[in-house]
């Protein structure tokens, strides 16, 4: 069963899912982040490259050929990434093949427009029968 985690209050949500990737990455995680939208996809990659300039988070799209040696697959499509354990959600919706993954990371900004759509999702969740845990960005648990 998918274990899910929202991270809330991100003042930025990209870079909160930048930090959240590289601490998943610092422990030997292979993550998929899914981000449908072109234009969100093409931010969070430069982002990944530029956000701290004393880390590196290897990534690369679903369709490059390294993606199996990768640690990091950005995802627009909707098939679970093979073997990845972890899912990032940038999307407004529900991420598809979210079964496929053991943890489902959301992260949620302090703009109503971000916030909304999160409600939504955890209601969806919920209503699964999955259990959802909140998390205010940057405190630990």
């Amino acid at each position: 069963m998918t274990r899910i985690e929202f991270h809330h209050d991100a003042a930025d949500k990209y870079l909160a899912a930048c930090q959240l990737v590289q601490r998943h990455y610092a422990c030997g995680d292979r993550l998929a982040v899914y981000v449908p939208d072109g234009e969100a996809a093409r931010k969070f990659d430069q982002l990944l490259w530029t956000w701290n300039a004393l880390s590196f988070v290897p990534h690369v799209t679903e369709d490059s050929a390294l993606a199996p040696q990768t640690p990091v697959i950005l995802s627009r499509g909707p098939r679970a990434v093979d073997g990845c354990t972890v899912l990032l959600n940038l999307a407004d919706h529900v991420p598809p093949a979210m079964d496929a993954y053991t943890l489902l990371l959301e992260v949620v900004g302090r703009q109503e427009n971000d916030r909304a759509p999160a409600r939504a999702r955890v209601v969806e969740y919920r209503r699964r029968g999955l259990a959802v845990e909140m998390r205010k960005f940057g405190e630990s648990k």
